[in-house]
């Protein structure tokens, strides 16, 4: 194994590949590790809390506003793809600034010792835990280090003693960390190196086991032998081998099968009705209408070529997506034939695709929304000038005239002549202030601020009622509901949004709506007796109200839920949590 002594780095293509797959190999730990460090960190604030009541506010802010949301963001990356460019920078981060935060508090308060304890507790999650490589975990170590001494000479102006004392035993953890680092990466890369070895031997050995099989007859006493030993040494790979659920088959250069793992000779003849055996011609096998597909494919491999293709197959249960890598066998430098890795990606595929789907109707739905906002614009421009402007405009004219005959001194000027005057002003000025009113409660209705939430909806329910002669019951068992504005006015637009789409579909003939709560939580429902709908077939044009209702809710910290099944009508809920 070709590696530099220092960073352990291999000093060929190896790397990438031993990268990826210590990526891999380590993203569950990591997030466990970076969980359970967030959780210790934040539970000893208490601490803080309890022993050091005057440094508590200080020491929560480096816990909980820098510390802690920066484990977060680290956590939730691990989510992302382009974590796997970053993860050693992140973790190196994470690694110092979770141990700076400590070394801050011990500048405060040197002579305590929970905190030193929690210090080195940061050197060994870094060194052992958080899964970085040889080289980062001693940069983060040592800079650590530094970054506490720093603080005990120029802040805390410990004594030399005391710091000597403290540094034997940071130095004897990073000394230790380092080590156990660096046996963890090595031992890590020597696995690696031989798994990738022992691959390469596994084919060779079934391509020389196919051969023994074929030519045992002819063979002397001493090739028996041989056979047997070989045959053992099949059976411990083979074994290995049919553990896994990915398939796995080999072929020779007429594409005849020299190996075949029961998942792939299962799939197969589930599939095509065809068993593969030792022996079989692989294409021979395939139904024709694939055979231009896949020979292509096989000579790529037999012409020493390495790739990796995704395709889809039709089976009883719809599409079913596989990933194939292809690898051709090669002895004394010579290809004699190829193998083939092949992974069930359905699942992940599905969530690609309704990733797609998602961002698709996000795309259209912000399209909607933008449409929706200036035929908003254009309604409430219409309506200030066929309203508000031309009441005003009216005003103005008939003012004028009146002043007009004032200046004239030919009109008779009395008191009931102007208080007549007056009242027609007044009462043009009145219908100016309702056009006004009626255009801001059609942006926010004046009853929300006035009445509150329950009584609003109430309102508007008895209003609905009235105008479409359709029975609504409003049941609310909710006592002096509390809770702010934006989600009195959420509540209520999805209301709004509820009934207009019950009048324009549902043909119902009943609507209740309830509002409760329950352990905790605010309910809110509305429920229909109409018609119903299939949910899995919603896509139409103006679903773009159900979009925007779950993302308002989804905003707000509750959750939107809609059942409905044909003919048996529609319930819409919102659950959110309610503290009074």
């Amino acid at each position: 194994m070709v590696y530099n002594k220092i960073t352990l780095k291999f000093e060929d293509e190896k790397e990438k590949l031993f990268l990826k797959s210590y990526f891999f190999d380590s993203l569950s730990q990591l997030r466990l590790s970076l969980v359970i460090g967030a959780f210790l960190y934040s539970v000893f604030g208490f601490l803080d809390t309890i022993m050091f009541p005057e440094y508590s506010d200080f020491f929560h802010q480096i816990r909980y506003v820098f510390v802690l949301p920066f484990l977060c963001l680290v956590f939730f990356l691990t989510y992302t793809k382009i974590f796997l460019k970053l993860w050693q920078y992140l973790l190196t981060i994470s690694f110092i600034i979770a141990g700076a935060g400590i070394s801050v508090m011990l500048w405060y308060l040197p002579d305590n010792y929970a905190y030193y304890s929690g210090l080195m507790l940061t050197f060994f999650a870094g060194y052992f835990f958080i899964k970085l490589r040889f080289i980062y975990a001693t940069l983060g170590g040592w800079i650590l280090l530094l970054i506490f001494n720093i603080g005990a000479i120029y802040f805390t102006h410990s004594s030399f003693i005391s710091i000597l004392n403290t540094n034997f035993f940071f130095i004897s953890a990073n000394i230790i960390g380092m080590l156990a680092s660096y046996n963890n990466e090595f031992f890590a890369r020597r696995n690696f190196y031989l798994n990738i070895e022992l691959d390469k031997e596994k084919l060779q050995i079934k391509l020389i086991n196919s051969n023994l099989e074929k030519t045992i007859e002819e063979r002397t006493s001493e090739l028996l032998i041989a056979k047997e030993a070989a045959e053992t040494i099949r059976a411990n790979v083979t074994a290995i081998i049919e553990g896994t659920q990915n398939s796995i088959w080999a072929f020779d250069k007429n594409y005849d099968i020299i190996y075949v793992n029961h998942t792939f000779q299962s799939e197969f003849q589930k599939t095509f009705n065809v068993k593969l055996d030792l022996g079989v011609n692989l294409v021979n096998s395939l139904p024709e209408l694939l055979r231009p597909i896949w020979i292509p494919r096989y000579d790529r491999v037999l012409n020493n070529e390495h790739f990796t293709i995704e395709d889809a197959v039709e089976t009883e249960n719809g599409l079913l997506y596989i990933e194939i890598t292809f690898n051709p066998i090669i002895n004394h430098g010579q290809v004699i034939g190829g193998s083939c890795f092949g992974s069930n990606i359905t699942e992940r595929k599905q969530a690609e695709l309704e990733l797609k789907a998602s961002r698709e109707q996000l795309r259209n739905f912000a399209s909607h929304l933008q449409r929706v906002r200036e035929k908003e614009r254009v309604s409430i421009t219409l309506e200030i000038h066929d309203s508000i402007a031309q009441f005003l405009v009216a005003l103005k004219m008939d003012i004028g005239v009146f002043r007009n005959k004032l200046l004239k001194g030919n009109y008779t000027i009395n008191k009931e002549t102007i208080v007549t005057e007056m009242e027609q002003f007044i009462k043009k000025t009145e219908n100016t202030i309702k056009s006004t009113r009626d255009i801001m409660n059609g942006l926010r209705p004046d009853q929300l601020e006035l009445l509150g939430f329950v009584e609003t909806a109430e309102h508007h329910l008895n209003q609905f009622e009235e105008n479409h002669h359709l029975k609504c019951l409003f049941e609310n068992t909710v006592q002096n509901l509390t809770i702010d504005k934006e989600l009195e006015l959420a509540l209520f637009r999805i209301l709004q949004e509820t009934l207009t789409n019950i009048l324009k579909h549902a043909m119902a003939s009943k609507i209740t709506v309830r509002l409760a709560i329950v352990n905790g939580n605010l309910i809110f429902e509305i429920v229909d007796n109409g018609v119903g709908f299939d949910l899995n077939n919603c896509g139409r044009p103006d679903s773009y109200g159900l979009i925007g209702m779950k993302e308002l809710m989804t905003m707000l910290g509750g959750n939107f839920e809609i059942k409905s099944t044909v003919g048996e009508g529609t319930l819409v809920r919102v659950e959110m949590p309610y503290n009074d």
